[in-house]
């Protein structure tokens, strides 16, 4: 294991997942710009919506119906309930990133 001098500032999870949130990530990556005027390449992989979708990771908001079994509707609304999450931190990111003087580009 490679000690890093560089520890995460931002490790916050949503409600009972074990995955560092997206949001946190981003506000990581957004750390990470501001370190420098220089040019720079950053590759960010998140873990929030990484499976297994557990029912008690979240608290559901979204429920799905059709015919499917017990397990996987609960499995889908954990599933789509964390894209949800993801879709308002990606928000908020977005708009940190068009506020700062300088040219970046975003592929998602």
């Amino acid at each position: 294991m490679v000690d890093c001098k560089d520890k995460l500032a931002y490790t916050n999870k949503i409600q009972n997942s074990n995955y560092i949130s997206d949001d946190s990530a981003f506000k990581e990556t957004l750390k990470q710009v501001d370190r420098t005027k220089k040019g720079q390449f950053i590759q960010l992989t998140t873990m929030q919506n990484h499976m297994p979708y557990l029912t008690n990771d979240y608290q559901n908001t979204i429920k799905v119906s059709g015919d499917l079994t017990k397990n996987s509707k609960s499995e889908l609304e954990t599933y789509t309930q964390g894209i949800n999450f993801t879709d308002k931190a990606l928000k908020r990111f977005i708009s940190e990133i068009n506020k700062i003087d300088k040219k970046i580009t975003v592929v998602f």
